[in-house]
């Protein structure tokens, strides 16, 4: 792993911490990625990675009724499921 790919996923638990995904606490990664300001591949690579490392957990909406466009595109493709949520392991 290089400097770029541990500052990235230092920035994504930083993030993920400061909009209270902690303690089991959902947040949506529509916010996630906002407040991160990553370029999209950078933030899906940190994404897949901290959950590979189980440093994160990723999961879809359950209630898909619930989904919007915003949930749509930021949805990252983790373990073969697109999610929307995630919060700290």
């Amino acid at each position: 792993m290089d400097m770029i790919e541990i500052v990235a996923q230092a920035k994504v638990i930083t993030a993920i911490e400061n909009l209270g995904g902690v303690d089991g606490v959902w947040i949506s990664i529509a916010d996630l990625r906002k407040i991160t300001s990553m370029e999209s591949e950078d933030f899906d690579a940190a994404m897949i990675a901290l959950a590979h490392r189980f440093s994160i957990i990723a999961a879809p909406e359950d209630n898909q009724k619930t989904i919007t466009a915003a949930d749509t595109a930021a949805a990252v493709k983790i373990g073969g499921q697109w999610c929307h949520l995630v919060t700290v392991a």
